[in-house]
């Protein structure tokens, strides 16, 4: 039964490869990778002589047949969702997992990013739609650790204004991937980044650190968010507006807003009903 190698390769410079990395790469028998296109530039930089396929396009039963090494980008220090689902299926096989690790951006942001990185929470990429955005922003609104996201060039101004509504004036430092490897691009707080980062010139995937909530930021408690529902159900809102407009400032995303909602307009119909009926 052959080996899985889980190995990380480099966000931009190509000679960030570790060596012990180039060695497994030179033996193995296949190139799994998530990135067609980023996996042939690799294997054409190095001289790679074994087959490179796509993640998606493999079983883990096309694993056992001799030894596979997935390449894990850089940019992330998750790998895609078709290469989990690999290790996984080669874990299920009692199959070898061998680590090889990389260079992360990720990972090269927060330790150049003056920030603390004893203990951080990782975002992945944001989604590009402003509402999961902001619905995903709204559930760290509280959270002191720092907090790591990627972001690609042309949706970082938008980005850094959610960031400013959504969590305030925040410590903010942006890495960059790059042919030159990853490099801190801006530190500074995020009210100047609006001001000064305001294109796309950045020169790949950023990574953006922020620094954690601070010590009067907290989440509403249910008694509260309640209340503020109640008062705007009564107004005539819907259960929709009423999740986007609590979940700017409480601490809340809008999906429990939501419910909340929900379960609250329910109760108030039930009680008219009743009262009526009598």
């Amino acid at each position: 039964m052959g080996t899985l190698y889980v190995l990380g390769t480099p966000a931009g410079d190509p000679a960030d490869l570790t060596r012990r990395a180039l060695r497994t790469l030179e033996t193995v028998d296949l190139i799994v990778a998530a990135d067609e296109v980023s996996a042939r530039g690799l294997a054409a930089d190095y001289g790679l002589a074994a087959p490179v396929v796509l993640a998606r396009d493999i079983t883990p039963d096309a694993l056992a047949e001799g030894d596979v090494a997935l390449l894990c980008s850089g940019l992330s220090p998750a790998p895609s969702y078709p290469g989990f689902q690999l290790i996984r299926g080669a874990l299920d096989r009692q199959q070898p997992v061998v680590p090889i690790p990389g260079p992360s951006l990720a990972i090269t942001a927060l330790v150049i990013s003056g920030l603390p990185a004893d203990s951080f929470v990782f975002l992945g990429e944001l989604p590009q739609e402003q509402a999961g955005r902001r619905e995903l922003l709204a559930t760290i609104r509280t959270e002191r650790r720092s907090v790591v996201a990627l972001s690609p060039p042309a949706l970082l101004p938008a980005v850094l204004a959610d960031l400013f509504q959504m969590l305030g004036d925040r410590v903010l430092a942006v890495v960059a991937s790059s042919v030159r490897g990853a490099e801190l691009v801006w530190r500074g707080r995020l009210e100047l980044a609006m001001a000064e980062l305001g294109d796309d010139s950045s020169p790949g995937t950023c990574a953006l650190v922020l620094g954690g909530a601070p010590d009067g930021a907290a989440r509403w408690q249910e008694d509260r968010l309640r209340s503020e529902i109640g008062s705007r159900l009564a107004a005539g809102l819907g259960v929709k507006e009423i999740s986007q407009q609590l979940a700017e400032n409480s601490g809340w995303s809008r999906r429990e807003i939501y419910s909340v909602s929900v379960e609250l307009a329910r109760r108030n119909r039930n009680q008219r009903g009743r009262t009526n009926a009598g």
